[in-house]
């Protein structure tokens, strides 16, 4: 048998399901590319907490309405404040400090790339 045949009826189906699963987990790992460190704090992370690693961006509010929220960014020794986007408009916040923001669509991320196992931490409350 050549190897470009597959006559034997369990081979030709495992085959193609095995390419498949080496696919789908190496697309999987592909998204998800976090340290057992990065893993840990992530899921010590508070419901109203956001985590960001390297060049990380997350939509943290996305109303349809405008409200009030308050970003606060913890102090961090690496001393890299958070860009603040918010309905076409930007800010940022330095750590340590905190910014209201009346908007109905606010993504978060870092303002200069993090090194590797770098993280900040931001805290976001909806006011009103």
């Amino acid at each position: 048998m050549r190897l470009t045949q597959l006559n034997h009826p369990r081979l030709a189906w495992t085959l193609p399901g095995a390419i498949a699963a080496l696919l789908f987990s190496a697309a999987a790992f592909a998204q998800v590319q976090m340290t057992p460190a990065e893993r840990m704090m992530q899921r010590s992370a508070g419901p109203d907490e956001y985590l960001f690693f390297e060049d990380d961006r997350k939509t943290v509010v996305d109303y349809k309405e405008d409200h009030i929220v308050r970003i606060c960014v913890s102090e961090n020794r690496h001393l890299v404040p958070v860009a603040v986007h918010y309905d076409g408009k930007k800010g940022e916040v330095h750590p340590g400090d905190c910014m209201r923001v009346e908007a109905k669509k606010i993504a978060l991320e870092p303002a200069e790339r993090l090194e590797a196992n770098w993280s900040i931490r931001a805290e976001v409350d909806t006011v009103s």
